[in-house]
């Protein structure tokens, strides 16, 4: 995966910092109690990074069949509603759809475009969770000019009055073909907390069709 982690630091979408940074034990957010473990699969946490300033929270590197990266934040807000439908999640969620736009409109990156926008809820006992999702398609072009085809998957809800994004990158000719990988860390980071994952559920709105599945 060392490709996939000079492509995005190339073309802007990881930074040096976080790079730098090593893994230590298990790290549990402070303001949500999320537990990171230091291991989900076949992902290592590689980083943690917490930000000086406290709006823009902490961000939670992993490695492995992709890079990942977790970000746990406020914007500043006290109250922020669990689930995808408060304005502060739209306007998280526009930008950084912005924001991968824009990385992926200028060299080492090309041909960057949105492949794909879902919104998957699964149900449990009547009630739902659900996550925004955009799929980026792109290329990356090395200094040698050899080129490969790269996805990133942006996923994003509210949990416990923060924003929880996953910024999720790998090579790729069909962005498609991550799901697996994508499902493999979101699930084993669940695992790995129990306790919370009620908090991720919000009451299903009246006359909506059944979801498939359980958080």
């Amino acid at each position: 995966m060392r490709m996939a982690v000079a492509a995005l630091a190339a073309a802007g979408l990881v930074g040096a910092a976080a790079l730098a940074q090593s893994a230590g034990d298990s790290y549990v957010e402070p303001a949500t109690g999320l537990a990171f473990p230091e291991q989900i699969g076949r992902f290592h946490r590689s980083s943690v990074k917490e930000y000086p300033d406290n709006r823009l929270g902490v961000k939670i590197g992993y490695e492995g069949p992709a890079h990942a990266e977790v970000f746990v934040f406020d914007m500043g807000l006290k109250e922020i509603p669990t689930g995808i439908d408060s304005d502060a999640v739209r306007k998280a969620f526009a930008d950084s759809e912005d924001a991968i736009a824009r990385v992926l409109a200028r060299p080492p990156a090309s041909e960057g475009k949105k492949f794909a926008e879902a919104t998957p809820t699964v149900e449990n006992e009547g009630r739902v969770a659900r996550l925004k999702v955009a799929v980026y398609k792109w290329s990356y072009t090395d200094s040698a000019g050899k080129g490969a085809p790269m996805a990133t998957y942006v996923l994003m809800t509210a949990v416990k009055n923060r924003i929880l994004k996953l910024l999720f990158t790998a090579p790729a000719p069909d962005p498609m073909a991550l799901q697996a990988d994508l499902k493999e860390l979101v699930l084993g980071f669940m695992e790995a907390n129990p306790k919370d994952r009620a908090s991720f559920l919000v009451d299903k709105p009246a006359g909506e069709q059944p979801a498939v599945g359980k958080p």
